[in-house]
């Protein structure tokens, strides 16, 4: 996920909200739905994750069928794609690229039976959050914001050596 983020300019919660549908390996494209400002934009995919996104992808679709068999794996879906497509919470391309491990209640029927970012989330922001000399995001900060700022820090390291030298 973190490669994600940094290699393709994602931010973290469109990252965590991806969709299959929104992945073009053909086109080497990422297309986020309802984003910062309820917009929709197109960012790339890099090529060197191509290979590493298919094969998490294969496990996630394997966790999806496990999931549909034991009557699990509906998915929330926006707005009125509900009504118009009965059964497209179940369909593999509206699931999300990084689930949750546990199951959570769809937010209007309390049913569980929706996997969700909630877990992913959690674990993500801490993550950055111990990145950014905090044990929480006390700073804000994006995760590719962070990979910028630790790789130049390595770099100030580097310059000071060589100066005081």
């Amino acid at each position: 996920m973190a490669k994600l983020l940094y290699g393709s300019g994602l931010r973290l919660m469109d990252c965590l909200r991806l969709r299959v549908k929104g992945l073009d390996s053909a086109q080497r494209q990422i297309i986020v739905r309802d984003g910062k400002g309820q917009k929709d934009r197109a960012t790339m995919l890099p090529e060197a994750l191509i290979v590493p996104l298919r094969e998490h992808l294969a496990r996630v679709r394997r966790l999806h069928e496990e999931d549909l068999a034991k009557g699990y794996g509906s998915m929330f879906l926006p707005f009125a794609l509900e009504r118009k497509y009965p059964d497209a919470d179940k369909e593999w391309i509206w699931q999300y690229v990084f689930p949750s491990d546990r199951l959570s209640a769809d937010p209007r029927s309390d049913v569980l039976a929706v996997q969700g970012e909630s877990i992913a989330t959690c674990w993500t922001q801490k993550e950055t959050g111990a990145h950014a000399g905090a044990p929480l995001l006390a700073k804000r900060q994006r995760a590719s914001e962070w990979a910028r700022n630790r790789a130049s820090a390595g770099a100030t390291e580097r310059t000071r050596r060589s100066v005081s030298v």
